[in-house]
């Protein structure tokens, strides 16, 4: 089973203006394997940035990218983290790791910029021939 974080791990103080941008780590599906390579993606992602992942920041749900996120305990966790100022950034394999449809997808993207928190994906919102087309 995938770890799913039950309770707020201490992740230390809230990130200030150290220059450090902190991020947390996301993605869920019913493929332990593949959500830890998902995850393992999303690192490599952050650390190519330069982007700090504190311990107890990378979060996984064993639950289809078709569930509503905030009925997934590991979504709710990144909310908290957050709605607590506790990160400046949320790396996901792919936008629907957050949200199946546009309404759910921009509900949470709202959240999210309501606590100044960004949303990064290692995959693009439109593949690259899609967004081709529309140039």
């Amino acid at each position: 089973m995938l770890h799913t974080v039950p309770a707020a791990p201490d992740l230390g103080p809230a990130p200030a203006a150290s220059g450090v941008t902190v991020v947390a780590l996301y993605a869920t599906g019913t493929d332990p394997d593949a959500v830890r390579q998902d995850l393992a993606a999303a690192a490599d992602f952050a650390a190519r940035r330069h982007w700090a992942v504190p311990d107890g920041a990378r979060i996984a749900d064993e639950w289809p990218t078709t569930c509503p996120p905030q009925s997934r305990h590991g979504w709710d966790r990144v909310r908290g983290l957050a709605a607590q100022h506790r990160i400046h950034g949320i790396v996901v394999p792919a936008p629907g790791h957050i949200g199946f449809t546009w309404t759910l997808w921009a509900a949470e993207q709202r959240h999210l910029r309501r606590h100044g928190v960004f949303l990064a994906s290692v995959a693009p919102l439109l593949p690259a021939t899609a967004a081709g087309e529309y140039r």
